[in-house]
């Protein structure tokens, strides 16, 4: 098999039912992370959490739909550069090894799927605690980072806006940022 037409191969997959799958099996979780999430955050803040608020889900429903396609990508281009790099070593590479080489790319790799677990789990987790804080009328929050990293670290502390938050719920995979809802003085 030639580069052309591995390309060819690839390029005739089926990647929007692996979108539609990979969504299918991550939203329903997701959701019911977050939906834990903000009733537990709403019974500390004296609300009853709404998981059909349209503020939670437009924000979920835009990150699912980016997320979903960051991991498509990213999965693609793992096969595709792994199938390429096996195709220049040796053009007589079978079935097996090519497996093989996959599993260990990343791609498919258990260890991949343990960090998007982490990452997608911890996203879901401050998508509740944010909608709950919404709807007790929370207008800032503060963020809990740690200081495993520069971002992090600078991060770790400052007072952010929801949209603010909802735009940066994590700064990394595995992160470990949270938030915890800031009422001024003023207040």
């Amino acid at each position: 098999m030639t580069v052309a037409q591995l390309d060819k191969l690839l390029s005739s997959f089926d990647w929007d039912t692996w979108s539609s799958d990979l969504r299918d099996e991550i939203e329903s979780p997701l959701k019911l992370i977050i939906e834990v999430q903000g009733e537990r955050d709403g019974s500390k803040l004296g609300i009853e959490f709404n998981a059909k608020d349209p503020f939670v889900s437009r924000h979920f429903t835009q990150y699912l739909g980016a997320r979903i396609t960051q991991l498509d990508e990213t999965t693609r281009d793992l096969v595709k550069e792994t199938l390429h790099a096996a195709l220049i070593e040796d053009e007589a590479v079978g079935v097996n090894d090519l497996a093989g080489r996959l599993m260990e790319s990343g791609a498919f790799a258990p260890s991949r799927a343990l960090m998007i677990a982490r990452t997608e789990t911890a996203t879901a987790y401050n998508f509740g605690a944010l909608g709950a804080y919404h709807q007790a009328g929370v207008e800032e929050v503060e963020v809990s980072d740690g200081d495993g990293d520069e971002e992090c670290a600078d991060a770790n502390g400052e007072v952010w806006s929801l949209d603010e938050a909802l735009a940066n719920p994590l700064a990394h995979p595995n992160c470990v940022r949270s938030f915890g809802p800031h009422i001024s003085d003023e207040k």
